[in-house]
């Protein structure tokens, strides 16, 4: 009889207009993939995607000899829990943890886990197996191993794509749609404090390029609507990065995709390459080049060892990505070392100033082994357990009701926890009046710090939906930052920041929005007009124009000018065209 080995690695649903979607369990299958070709007596059981009640797992396992578990922010709770579980009804079953958050301390934290892989798993799995195999003594801890990919041309790793494992999952889950995760390298050079990826292997090494392309084609005919390649710094090796760009543009344009995104981890330095690739991406890459700068404070950039992103740089970048008609997103962690609430507001004008198109924000959070949580005392950083902060959507009924915990700083030795919450509305503020399209222009009149201090100020004092709407998410933050607890349904990063169910109530409401923008700045009724015009309105044929308009841009002396307004596809909002020169302003 052949042992039994059963893999976890659950996460939530993700509903989109109906239809549920998960995530391919990529990184069990990949351990899984070589395991199974390189050592023989074990069958696999099941692979566990979903964050499932225990009693129906425990059902459908029959006699497990190990079960294997992928553990980070998003299901550390839920896996401890279902280990547990199991443990209690087979207790000579072989529990073993890995990943991001997994350290060798875990084997002896919880006394259910049998050993802890730290890093890549592929090698250390086959060791934990074959010690099953022939009786040997379990190791508490397989320390980090990885595959040399360089070494052979033939490439050790084993696609889990190829192996069948994913054929069978989407075969048992007909209703399901899936999102992908692809690989062509591991490792990554750079040492960013609040990162794993260059602690867990800080060189780069390929995959090879048939393997990389047969995983691509693999693609063809399944339910898959998001491929994302998992590479650290993608567009780093231009010429290959290029064709495995080509390869997945080729795929998502087949007759039998349903792919609507595409999404890569670009390279820290940006190159032409990373233009290029987004070029390729075309409508597929909904974002544009992103460029992940974290802090616009250069403090802040050498403390978590990301110096490579000058500010001046950032200029240039954001030049070449115009000179091509592509947007920029970018994104920043609030919270981390050197920070201060000034140098936050500062750099969130200068991220408008700079010229980005889109903005996130995110929590600083710390995890695992990374430099920022090992060394948090030098910073005086604290932290406080938050609920459900990494989940992208409300939970499916039919999942295991366990509420995730995020370690997120609330507090360091250059901001006290008011300063963190202040920053944050803030930069709700920005996302939600500017980024969304109903600042955008007016504010390029004034000062944009002082410009949204103000808006900030107004809008705590306003008596509308807006200045409720505001205030209700100022008591959901400090709340969250000071109890870690959730006001509401939302989960912690989308209840204020992401801009969905936020965005409708400015979007339900726009011309009150507008209103209280005229009313708090005081703009000329032609500005006011432009930024007007600047928002879609589903109401309205494009294009419309608009004549003898005295309309004022930094590229352009103040004059009258016969504007014409055209629909941006897809997007909220649009562009206008000078008749005169003819030349293109992006909204």
């Amino acid at each position: 009889m052949r042992n039994k080995v059963y893999l976890f690695q659950p996460q939530s649903t993700i509903i989109i207009r109906g239809v549920k979607q998960y995530w391919l369990p990529y990184s069990v299958a990949c351990v899984w993939s070589y395991a199974n070709k390189h050592v023989d007596g074990f069958e696999l059981g099941e692979v566990f995607f979903k964050r499932e009640y225990p009693d129906k797992v425990l059902e459908r396992m029959d006699n497990p000899a190990v079960c294997a578990f992928s553990c980070y922010v998003w299901n550390q709770k839920y896996n401890l829990m279902m280990a547990e579980a199991i443990k209690d009804k087979y207790p000579n079953c072989v529990i073993e943890f890995g990943g991001p958050q997994v350290d060798a301390s875990w084997s002896e934290k919880y006394d259910f886990i049998d050993s802890a892989i730290c890093g890549y798993g592929e090698l250390a799995f086959e060791e934990l197996l074959i010690d099953i195999k022939n009786g040997n003594e379990i190791k508490p801890v397989y320390e980090r191993k990885h595959l040399e990919l360089d070494k052979n041309q033939e490439g050790p790793y084993e696609s889990p794509y190829l192996s069948g494992v994913m054929d069978k999952i989407i075969e048992d889950n007909p209703e399901v749609q899936w999102s992908i995760l692809l690989e062509s390298t591991r490792g990554c050079p750079h040492r960013c404090t609040f990162c794993e990826w260059g602690n867990w292997f800080n060189q780069l090494q390929k995959i090879n390029m048939d393997i990389v392309k047969k995983d691509i084609d693999w693609m063809q005919g399944k339910k898959i609507g998001f491929a994302m390649m998992g590479d650290a710094n993608f567009g780093i090796f231009k010429d290959r990065d290029i064709q495995i760009a080509k390869w997945l543009r080729e795929a998502a344009d087949h007759p039998d995709s349903i792919i609507d995104d595409l999404s890569v981890q670009y390279t820290k330095n940006q190159t032409d390459a990373v233009y290029d690739v987004t070029e390729i991406f075309g409508p597929y890459e909904k974002r544009g080049v992103n460029m992940s700068v974290q802090s616009m404070s250069q403090p802040v950039l050498k403390a978590i060892k990301r110096q490579n992103m000058k500010v001046n740089r950032v200029d240039e970048m954001i030049a070449g990505a115009r000179a091509r008609n592509l947007d920029v997103h970018t994104e920043l962690i609030l919270g981390l070392p050197e920070e201060t609430l000034d140098s936050w507001k500062d750099g969130m004008a200068m991220v408008l100033e700079t010229g980005f198109d889109g903005l996130d924000v995110w929590l600083c959070q710390l995890f695992g082994s990374t430099e920022m949580n090992l060394k948090k005392d030098l910073y005086g950083m604290e932290t406080i357990p938050c609920e459900d902060y990494i989940s992208f959507s409300k939970h499916d009924p039919d999942e295991y009701p366990i509420k995730e915990i995020s370690q997120l700083v609330n507090k360091t030795n250059t901001m006290t926890t008011e300063d963190i919450i202040e920053g944050y509305l803030f930069s709700w503020i920005i996302i939600m009046f500017h980024v969304n399209g109903f600042t955008q222009y007016v504010s390029q009149f004034y000062n944009f710090r002082e410009f949204y201090d103000n808006i900030m100020d107004c809008l705590d004092s306003d008596s509308s939906i807006l200045g409720d709407h505001y205030r209700g998410l100022k008591q959901k933050i400090t709340t969250y930052l000071t109890t870690g607890k959730i006001k509401g349904k939302e989960t912690g990063h989308t209840f204020g920041m992401n801009g969905g169910a936020d965005f409708l109530v400015f979007w339900d409401n726009k011309n009150l929005a507008f209103d209280f923008v005229e009313k708090a700045c005081n703009p000329s009724k032609e500005v006011m007009d432009v930024q007007r015009n600047l928002l879609y309105n589903p109401e309205i044929d494009y294009p419309i124009e608009v004549q003898g308009h005295k309309i004022w841009n930094p590229r352009y002396e103040s004059d009258k000018w016969d504007i014409f307004y055209l629909r941006r596809s897809n997007l909220l909002k649009n562009r206008y065209e000078l008749v005169e020169k003819k030349s293109l302003v992006k909204a």
